[in-house]
């Protein structure tokens, strides 16, 4: 929150990180201040539409890429919608819009696999 308090933002968008954050930490899903203000941004009318509770949702199934050794990465084509998590903090680092899988994205190999 300290972090969020140096921002130069409405009050308004202050308090919808501020939720967005909360309703992640209630789900047990560490998110940065980056990715809280991603969340307000995410229906632009460009894309499809997606609520808070899908992106919940598809986190907590799990990672289905990586990228490097420090990052795993929730990709939905037909949503546009990736999301970055720090493999060592497990935090959502960020949350973004993408049509297309980035290169350098391997799959990622389960347990039970």
């Amino acid at each position: 929150m300290k972090e969020l308090a140096v921002k130069e933002w409405s009050s308004v968008f202050k308090e919808r990180v501020i939720e967005a954050f909360n309703k992640f930490k209630k789900n047990d899903i560490s998110i940065s201040v980056h990715a809280a203000s991603r969340l307000p941004r995410l229906n632009n009318g460009k894309n499809v539409l997606i609520t808070d509770n899908e992106v919940i949702d598809f986190i907590k199934g799990g990672p289905n890429y990586v990228e490097g050794t420090n990052k795993n990465i929730y990709f939905d084509s037909e949503k546009q919608l990736a999301i970055i998590q720090n493999k060592e903090t497990n935090d959502i680092v960020s949350i973004v819009r993408r049509k297309y899988m980035k290169e350098g994205w391997s799959d990622v190999v389960r347990d039970d696999e």
